[in-house]
């Protein structure tokens, strides 16, 4: 694997001060390697995701893999404790928006939720 940008390293390093979570930080970083006219856009886009939603709500950008169809793509996951009303509205009005600048990008990305019950 080459050697992670300064671009991408940057980026990341301010998704991360803005509370998104990269759980798995390698395979995003090949996936932004093999990308980098996404590296822009998806720091863009995650950052307008968290100021719609409380810190105390963990947002997860990581690398989706399907196993059956070998599709592989960028997924920030909102994961609320519980159900919110109106969540998926407010998902799906930002991955509209999101589409504008994603549309000429040779990778794809997808805004969407996982719940995750508090312990």
């Amino acid at each position: 694997m080459a050697t992670r940008s300064p671009e991408i390293a940057e980026a990341l390093d301010i998704m991360g001060r803005q509370g998104i979570t990269i759980l798995k930080p390698m395979p995003v970083q090949d996936y932004l390697q093999a990308h980098p006219d996404m590296i822009s856009p998806v720091s863009s886009i995650s950052a307008t995701v968290r100021k719609h939603f409380p810190l105390s709500i963990p947002i997860n950008l990581e690398l989706y893999v399907d196993p059956e169809i070998r599709d592989e793509y960028l997924t920030l996951y909102v994961c609320p404790p519980s159900y919110q009303e109106g969540l998926m509205e407010t998902i799906e009005a930002l991955s509209e928006q999101s589409w504008h600048s994603l549309k000429n990008a040779p990778g794809h990305f997808l805004i969407t939720t996982e719940y995750r019950p508090s312990e």
